[in-house]
């Protein structure tokens, strides 16, 4: 019986050795090399000008907004007021399966500083999703796992939008979860 397998090839070390002294040692880039006798050998560093020209390459670059970013300074995209823009917050089920029995938004509405609340009742029924549309933009009958968006809240401030989040009130059924698909 004849072994089918191709001979292991072996890639080429990332490092070369230099064999001028007893140890072997490694060589770096951009060294000199001569020819002593039949072989070449590694000298030292070229210092002539028309070999390495000076520039950025190779060697480290200040951060130039370190300094800025460290001190506090520097200002994010979160941190620029735009005029009229709102905050949006979303709240999300607890539960990895229930029934949504009634979602009660009446309180969050008329808190001072929110401009909408929406829930599944006030979207469409279509389906959304990045390769496979399967979800819903908001919850509408039931959750399917937690985290699921069920309402979401736009206000003029974060303080405002997260207290309007936590004055909806969600009744749940909850049903049995699948935590393992083989065993059901």
């Amino acid at each position: 019986m004849t072994n089918c397998r191709a001979p292991m090839r072996f890639a080429k070390p990332a490092v070369r050795f230099s064999r001028t002294a007893k140890k072997m040692r490694p060589t770096t880039g951009f060294q000199k090399h001569t020819k002593v006798g039949k072989r070449w050998v590694a000298t030292s560093k070229s210092t002539s000008s028309s070999a390495i020209p000076n520039g950025p390459v190779g060697r480290p670059l200040p951060r130039v907004e370190g300094p800025a970013k460290v001190a506090g300074l520097i200002k994010y995209t979160a941190d620029v007021d735009r005029p009229g823009v709102l905050w949006g917050k979303v709240l999300r089920s607890p539960l990895p399966h229930g029934r949504i029995l009634n979602v009660d938004t009446s309180r969050a509405k008329t808190l001072p500083g929110v401009k909408a609340v929406i829930t599944g009742r006030d979207v469409s029924p279509r389906l959304v999703g990045a390769s496979l549309k399967d979800m819903p933009v908001l919850a509408q009958e039931r959750v399917r796992f937690v985290g699921e968006e069920i309402a979401a809240v736009a206000a003029i401030d974060s303080d405002a939008a997260e207290e309007a989040i936590a004055l909806i009130h969600v009744e749940y059924e909850e049903l049995p979860a699948v935590f393992d698909r083989w065993r059901q």
